[in-house]
């Protein structure tokens, strides 16, 4: 009788060294295909946000391009009527007095 239970017991520890050592292939697997995953998806994140920033540089300096000339402009403007510039200038300045008086009460 103990022949038999040793001998069992051979045979399930065989079976669970079988079945562990199959599951260490599988986790093996799992990894590879895991990390395989994960380096195609930092790619493509990687991808995406290179194509966002170069649509945004471009945005931006059409923006600065257009603020440039904005600015130019206005600038033009005052030195060519600089008194038309100071009575907006203090039109600006009385309305905004008027505003901050009113919302203080």
């Amino acid at each position: 009788m103990s022949t038999g239970f040793w001998s069992s017991r051979a045979d399930a520890e065989a079976a669970l060294s079988e079945q562990l050592a199959s599951l260490q292939k599988e986790m093996k697997a799992l990894r590879r295909l895991a990390q395989a995953q994960g380096r195609k998806s930092y790619d493509e994140a990687r991808d995406q946000t290179s194509e966002l920033m170069d649509d945004l540089r471009v945005h931006l300096s059409d923006a600065g391009a257009r603020l440039g000339r904005g600015a130019r402009q206005a600038g033009d403007t005052v030195r060519e009527n600089p008194a038309t510039a100071a009575a907006v200038g203090l039109v600006v300045v009385g309305l905004m007095t008027l505003l901050l008086g009113r919302s203080r009460r």
